[in-house]
């Protein structure tokens, strides 16, 4: 998928002066792909997506006179690329087994008169699950999520004003029981 847009670039403002620097392009793709047999699935995808868009900065009425004019050069970018794969499988009549994983690649940055800034993030998940129809009404559901996240960007920074990596790992367990009795009644209970 591709999107442009030239914005007002070309209109003229209060003041009389042409609008520039207001256009953004994006581009984006998806992937997927997916394979199943005798109740087992696995499915993947994969996105790449990017952008970028000038910031001409606040302009039309100014009557207290605070801003300078348009801004031509300030401009922003964003670079995302990731994927997820997922498998479903079959352990038994009453027992199946779930398992996903994710990776992301997330980048943006922005140039300005005052300098450059960027974010640079990569995140992974991963998740497994089992689900158990215990009787006709009851079902168990249980499992485990990890995710691990590393970023630096050049908002925080150390004494040298070089970026310092920021790193956050979550994990968690989770654990649900389900009794549905025909479409009047469904108790839920999670931990």
């Amino acid at each position: 998928q591709y999107q442009q847009s030239q914005g007002r670039n070309g209109d003229a403002t209060d003041a009389g002066e042409v609008v520039v620097n207001d256009d953004y392009t994006a581009r984006q793709a998806t992937t997927g792909v997916g394979w199943r047999r005798a109740g087992s699935e696995l499915r993947g995808f994969v996105h790449a997506s990017s952008s970028a868009r000038g910031n001409p900065g606040p302009f039309g009425a100014d009557p207290n006179g605070t801003f300078a004019g348009i801004d031509a050069f300030a401009r922003g970018t964003t670079e995302h690329i990731g994927g997820a794969l997922a498998l479903t499988q079959p352990l038994g009549p009453t027992l199946r087994a779930r398992a996903n994983a994710t990776l992301a690649d997330l980048d943006s940055g922005y140039a300005s008169a005052w300098g450059s800034t960027f974010t640079e993030t990569r995140r992974a998940t991963g998740r497994v699950q089992a689900d158990w129809a215990a009787t006709s009404r009851v079902a168990v559901s249980a499992g485990a999520e990890l995710l691990r996240e590393r970023a630096r960007n050049t908002y925080i920074v150390g004494s040298s004003a070089a970026p310092l990596p920021i790193e956050r790992d979550v994990a968690g367990a989770f654990a649900e029981a389900r009794y549905e009795h025909g479409a009047r009644l469904l108790v839920a209970a999670g931990v």
